[in-house]
Formats: C-alpha cells, structure tokens, sequence
C-alpha cells in the first residue's frame, strides 16, 4: 500500500534507461522516452551550471532527482508536504538506495533487487516509519470536516439544509459580515477562525462567495491544535488557491480530505548552529534590518541576494526569527525558478533573470548594497536583536522562540475578540493595546491578519469604537 505523500517512484540507469517504476505504467515506451528525457536534462543541466538538478515544480506536486551510484531515482511528492518534510524525505530515500545499489551498476543491477528497493521506499509502512522517527506527524488526520450553505433570501443569508445551526451561527454571522465589508469582489476566502462554542475548538475555513450563496467548508480542530493550524494556515491556504485554480467546481469537502494528509514537525529545531550569527546579520545589513526580521516573523516572503557563502549564512541566521512558522527555507537557487513562500536565496544575476516571474509581495534584500525593499522598522524587534547579541547562542535561540509564541498566542486572541458581543470585544482590545506596546501589537496584528483576511476590518470597527469613547469622555 502507498502512503499519500509520494505518488510515484522509478529508478532510471546510465543514458536514461528505464529500469523499474511503481505504480507500473500502462505505457512502456511513454515511460521510456520520459527516462530517456530526464536524463538528457539532468545532463544538460550538469553540462550547462556545473551542477545536478536537484527538482521541477508542477501544480500538484514536485518531481526530485536523487544521484546514487550509477542510477538517478525520480521521486513524485505530493504538494502537500512542506519543504521541510521533503528535504527529509529525500534525505531518507538517498541513503536506503545507497545501501541497496552500493557497487552495482546499470548493467549488473538484478531486476528483483531494483523493485524490491522501490516497493519499500513506496511502502505506507516504510514511510510512516521514516516520518515518525524525524519526528513529523500527521496533525489534523482526525479531525472533523463539516459542510453548511448559507443562502439569501429576502436580502438576508441564511442556512439552508443544515443541521446543527447552534454551532455553526457564529461563524455564518462572521462570513456575511465579512462579505458584507469586502470590496475586492473575492470569490472564495479561506480564514483561521478560533471559537469556543459548543466546544473549545479552532477552524479552518474556506467558502465559495456569490452575492445570494455562500458554500462552506470547514477543518474543526481541537483547542490543542490551535497553534499548530494557525502556524499551518498560510501553507493550507496556497494548497486551497491551487486546487481551485485547477479546477474552480471541485468540491470543498474533496479538498480538505486531501489537506488532513498536511504533515508537521513535532519539534521544530534549529539545525546547523555554526551557520548562525547575530553579528554576521548586522555587519552584512547595517540598516533596516529589524525590516528584515519584520517580514521573517510575519511570515512574508523574503529573497535574498549576494554571492553563495555570505546568503547561505544571512538565510540560516534569519530562521531564527521563524521558528513560530511553516516556513518554506531555500538557501540558494540556480538553475530552476521556484521561489520559496518563506526566505530564499540566490544571486543577483539569478534574480534579475526571474524578476518579472515572481508574482506576489516580497520584501527584497541585496547584500551587495545593503538594501532592502519591503518589510517594516520595528521598536520592538530591534530590542529583541540587542538582547540576544548578549546572550550565548543556544539561550537565545529559546528566548526567541518563546516570544514569538507568545505573539502567536495573543494574534489567536485578538481573532477571537470579532466573535464577543461588541462592548466586550472593546473591553478586551482597549485592555491589550495598554498591556501591549505598538510594535509588538503592529506583529500581532500582522500575523493575525494574514490568517484571517477580514479580520483587520473587524478590528478597525473595535477600535473605532474605543476612539470614540474616548473621544466622548475627553469632552468632560
């Protein structure tokens, strides 16, 4: 039996001969030639950059290239696995096939020992085995998927067909005011939503939004889960964009069967301390850095640019700043175009040549010239940075860490407060922004926002609010 998270596997020898494959393929020669051209590619490429293609990126999923021996092993990963996941995963495949292939080559290879290698690394065992012991799980592949349809009627939305109404009303009431605010004419939204009613639970929600209906769709979560969907809820958000992109009719149920499969990282560990440095982070971006952590612990996307070595190092030390997140992670690019949705480095010329290829909003930083465009200065984060210059490395890291939780803690809080009765949202608002500094609030906010994107209206209303109470006693 497969696991969900490899689709396909195949082994092809010296000159793009095809050797073994699972699932088989229907069409020998189809898959032939693909042998033939994978390794003409890899060729090219080996010829051309001076070094192995490593991957290509398709809609929904990622082909990779693993070198062992005289073969090349093409692995066909599900889009769900984040990055880190699939560093392991290949990481793993590598060094099975070694143990296997060792001093074998194309021509001596028995046809028994080439499947019996693939049927394992295709294994649901072997798989679940490898992902337990890296410490990755499965969190949401027990939870709940829950459908309603709010239609309107005599101007108003309501629920048609639905049991259960009680538990679904706060967050239908939450859909048709955030449609009723939005001016971007957005035909779907997906929003973190957390929520104590009828039970302590988080939801991820997605809807399909049309002026007389709204379709549904929810991922119902256990309260000790929540900070595990907020960290995933961006990643979980782009696999939705993708789905729908490909095809707007599917069914919002069938989509969310398929994220359940979503893999975390139980502990998520900084690795390659040496490759970290606070100092090496201020001698090599004297201004605007704190802009820089801005974006990292926001979850914005970040490219960075210079030569290998000084990026390799900028790159690592920043994911000190990111350890509260899901973050995409490539230190450096070349030959392919795919851009991390976290940091990713690469060359200037690299950057120039993909520029106009990169859609979305991206903080960019050039270490050649001390630049930065994008990201924002922050009182709080330049404390943080100043504090953790004074403190060993490993204490640091666990300070950063623990902050940045707490951030994420009180970002689940101020998305709850759209759900309370007005005067007690107000209450609790005007009671965080005096615990609270501006800065740090400015990061709360952020996060929270990019996880739930009506919730900065909402907020704006409370805060409204609390003005023009203030602005009411003022007068006295």
């Amino acid at each position: 039996m497969s696991s969900s998270l490899i689709k396909k596997i195949s082994l092809v020898g010296k000159g793009g001969i095809s050797i073994a494959e699972i699932p088989k393929s229907t069409e020998e020669d189809k898959e032939m030639l693909a042998a033939g051209l994978m390794a003409a590619m890899l060729a090219f490429s080996k010829e051309v950059h001076q070094r192995d293609l490593k991957s290509l990126s398709f809609h929904d999923h990622t082909v990779s290239f693993i070198m062992v021996e005289d073969f090349f092993i093409v692995v066909e990963i599900n889009s769900t696995a984040t990055g880190e996941l699939v560093d392991e995963i290949l990481r793993q495949i590598y060094i099975k096939a070694n143990e296997k292939l060792n001093g074998l080559m194309t021509t001596t290879l028995p046809q028994n020992i080439a499947e019996e290698l693939l049927e394992e690394l295709f294994s649901k065992d072997w798989i679940s085995a490898t992902l337990d012991n890296l410490g990755f799980i499965k969190p949401f592949a027990d939870c709940e998927i829950l459908n309603f349809d709010l239609v309107k009627s005599n101007g108003v939305f309501d629920f048609v067909n639905t049991a259960n109404k009680e538990h679904f009303a706060p967050i239908s009431e939450f859909l048709v005011r955030g449609y009723s605010m939005d001016t971007s004419n957005r035909d779907f939204i997906t929003a973190f939503i957390p929520i104590e009613h009828p039970n302590k639970v988080s939801n991820f929600v997605v809807a399909r939004l049309d002026s007389e209906h709204i379709e549904v769709c929810l991922l119902n979560v256990d309260n000790s889960l929540e900070q595990t969907l907020f960290k995933l809820s961006p990643f979980i958000d782009r696999e939705i964009r993708k789905y729908l992109s490909k095809n707007p009719d599917v069914e919002l149920r069938e989509i969310m069967e398929t994220l359940k499969d979503t893999h975390d990282i139980v502990d998520n560990k900084i690795k390659d301390e040496d490759e970290i440095s606070f100092r090496f982070l201020e001698k090599n971006m004297k201004k605007k850095l704190d802009n820089i952590i801005f974006s990292v612990v926001t979850g914005e996307r970040i490219i960075v640019t210079g030569d290998r070595l000084t990026v390799k190092i900028f790159t690592h030390s920043l994911l000190i700043f990111a350890q509260h997140l899901a973050t995409d992670f490539v230190d450096w690019i070349v030959e392919d175009t795919k851009i991390g949705y976290g940091i990713t480095g690469m060359s200037k010329n690299k950057y120039k040549e993909i520029e106009e290829s990169i859609d979305g909003i991206y903080t960019l930083v050039d270490l050649d010239s001390g630049k930065v465009h994008g990201g924002q200065s922050n009182k709080y984060l330049k404390k943080l940075l100043s504090e953790s210059k004074k403190i060993k490395l490993n204490e640091a890291i666990i300070n950063i860490k623990e902050k940045m939780l707490e951030i994420v803690t009180t970002a689940i809080k101020v998305t709850s407060f759209v759900f309370l009765e007005k005067d007690e949202a107000v209450s609790k608002l005007k009671q965080l922004k005096k615990d609270v500094d501006d800065d740090k609030f400015k990061i709360i906010m952020e996060l929270a926002t990019r996880r739930n994107p009506w919730l900065g209206n909402m907020i704006q209303e409370i805060n409204l609010a609390i003005k023009g109470a203030e602005d009411y006693f003022a007068n006295f």
